[in-house]
């Protein structure tokens, strides 16, 4: 249990990193987002423990798997996208596909194999998990 808060906490700071280093400096935006987001999750947490025996935890995880998997195609884009910038991967265009920004999706072939890849392994777990959960019944 120390271990798996550990790895929370550490993924956490990394993250906060990351944005901090791409946010170009806007330290009061990523503070206010970190405050948003204790505020919400005290708010969630105080909601859990009154109605936590009567919730239904299966839209919960159901809505952070699929946000798990949104982020996922992201980070990879990004990452994918940082290491063309700087040489380490090479970058072969695709002429018939646009960009999509937000999602850190570009038209090259590297980057889209790997996103496509998260994709099919989140689709193909979710498909896994859903015949397990049937035949079970």
């Amino acid at each position: 249990a120390f271990l798996a808060v550990y790895r929370e906490a550490l993924e956490t700071a990394l993250f906060y990193q990351a944005l901090w280093l791409r946010s170009s400096g806007s330290l009061l935006l990523i503070l206010a987002g970190l405050l948003v987001g204790i505020l919400f999750l005290s708010g969630f947490v105080v909601i859990w423990l009154k109605l936590g025996i009567r919730l239904n935890l299966k839209p919960f995880f159901v809505v952070t798997g699929i946000l798990l998997g949104v982020l996922s195609v992201i980070f990879a884009g990004y990452g994918i996208r940082e290491l063309q910038n700087v040489g380490y991967v090479s970058e072969t265009p695709l002429s018939w596909m646009i960009s999509f920004p937000v999602f850190e999706i570009w038209p090259v072939r590297e980057g889209l194999v790997l996103q496509v890849g998260i994709v099919l392994s989140f689709l193909l777990g979710w498909q896994w998990a859903r015949r397990r959960t049937v035949s079970s019944l």
